[in-house]
């Protein structure tokens, strides 16, 4: 699986390049969105609703009509988002629509260290179509891309994240029991039973 997936991507960054280039600055309330063509040197930015994908596609749409009639070939459209607790459903759902979707490690991206810098969606959803702009004509340093999984990759990261979180839930009743237990004097060993992953037996 894993060599599957770092082929499919391999093949993708063979064919970077693009026509439309969208951002999606993602908080838990709102998205706001970039977006530039190449008929333009104006980033558009739209404010949408965490995760109404409908709205995401409308100016990309637009955009790409927009293209279609200035050109023979069918507009190209990549879309940048930031690696986070959204995970990658939206790589998904808009890869399927056949755009090029580059999921951003947020450590990698370029920034003026010594210069005052604000902090606000916007800034930053123009700022990374910038980056993304750059990167798909090449220049591979302004932005570091993370590797997605497969699904059935990350199905196999959540069985273990879960069992470190039973694991730790299980440490922290056993300590709570033992406090009481010890200012009484009763220095009895407590033996919790062991957490197995899911589809584990004991032998």
């Amino acid at each position: 699986m894993p060599q599957e997936n770092e082929a499919a991507i391999a093949a993708e960054d063979a064919s970077i390049g693009g026509d439309v280039f969208v951002s999606v600055e993602m908080s838990r309330s709102k998205w706001v969105v970039g977006l530039n063509t190449r008929l333009t040197d104006k980033i558009a930015l739209h404010t949408i609703a965490c995760g109404d994908v409908d709205a995401l596609l409308v100016p990309i749409e637009r955009a790409r009509t927009k293209l279609a009639v200035a050109a023979t070939s069918s507009p190209t459209v990549i879309v940048c988002y930031e690696a986070g607790y959204e995970g990658f459903w939206l790589k998904r759902r808009l890869g399927a629509q056949g755009m090029r979707v580059v999921v951003i490690d947020p450590a990698s991206l370029l920034v003026d260290r010594r210069a005052k810098r604000a902090k606000t969606d916007r800034i930053d959803a123009r700022g990374m179509v910038r980056s993304l702009m750059a990167f798909a004509r090449g220049e591979q340093q302004v932005l570091s891309e993370v590797r997605v999984p497969t699904v059935e990759q990350d199905d196999a990261r959540r069985i273990l994240r879960e069992r470190q979180r039973l694991v730790k839930e299980r440490t922290a009743h056993t300590n709570r029991i033992k406090g009481p237990l010890k200012t009484q004097g009763s220095w009895t060993s407590i033996h919790a039973p062991r957490v197995l992953p899911c589809g584990w037996t004991r032998s």
